[in-house]
């Protein structure tokens, strides 16, 4: 191998087997557009995701902020475990989505925050995007032509987030307003746990991902992130950086490329 991850890609082939490989979504796998509703993992990408879940003794697991049904738009029909919002709902390959535990007061909550977004964030150029237990407020187009407003209606949305009693959780150009918050690092040792996984690969792009990349790397597995112009810097543990989802693509290429030569 002589790609820029060749080193990186030698490393995660040397983990110990069964091998789970998690992955966040939008900044990881998908490009980070203005609209969330039109990212789309690029079709080569898809085709390595299936790859790779095929391999042997080898777990593909997509670790998200995303709900169920807007993570299967961003990224088709794969083989994979599924942590959705955060990690706070994780679904096995093959496996519906179980029902809404959500109780009256928390739906509540999550009215009254999207009533007031509704009428302070979006007549101000923001979006609403509504999830089974948060309201998500996008800023991204909004940023580019008025960075200020946008982080101002990011702050007001976190303190009307606190004051109702939700969790504000800030990601690129977003504030998320959770009833019930996730975590993607526990939901990386559960879904390594269900699957008995030995070694661990982590990438993500966002704070989000912090926890899941610190945690991959405790496990004694290796957490990358993902740079991009918003976040250049690697968090402090994190193993490796590559350069965006296109260099995601080209290290994922060659991992299954890797893994298939171990195999005959």
């Amino acid at each position: 191998m002589t790609s820029r991850y060749a080193t990186l890609v030698a490393r995660v082939l040397g983990l110990p087997r069964p091998l789970l490989i998690a992955l966040d979504v939008d900044g990881t796998l998908a490009p980070i557009v203005e609209d969330p509703e039109a990212a789309r993992v690029p079709r080569h990408t898809r085709a390595l995701l299936r790859r790779l879940s095929s391999a042997r003794r080898v777990h593909v697991a997509l670790v998200t902020g995303r709900s169920a049904s807007s993570l299967r738009k961003v990224v088709g029909s794969i083989e994979a475990w599924r942590a959705v919002e955060h990690g706070r709902v994780i679904v096995p390959p093959g496996r519906s989505v179980p029902r809404d535990d959500l109780d009256p007061a928390a739906r509540e909550r999550l009215a009254s925050f999207e009533r007031w977004a509704r009428e302070h964030v979006v007549p101000h150029g923001g979006r609403l995007e509504t999830k089974r237990a948060s309201r998500a407020v996008h800023v991204r187009s909004l940023a580019a032509r008025d960075p200020d407003e946008a982080a101002r209606l990011l702050r007001a949305a976190a303190i009307r987030a606190r004051k109702i009693g939700l969790s504000p959780r800030p990601g690129r150009a977003v504030l998320e307003a959770e009833a019930a918050p996730g975590d993607k690092g526990e939901a990386l040792d559960a879904i390594r746990f269900a699957t008995r996984a030995q070694g661990v690969f982590y990438a993500g792009d966002d704070v989000t991902d912090r926890p899941a990349i610190r945690r991959a790397v405790r496990l004694g597995g290796i957490g990358v992130f993902v740079r991009s112009e918003e976040r250049p810097r690697a968090p402090r543990g994190a193993t490796a950086a590559v350069a965006g989802p296109e260099g995601m693509a080209e290290l994922l290429e060659e991992l299954a490329g890797g893994l298939a030569r171990r195999a005959r």
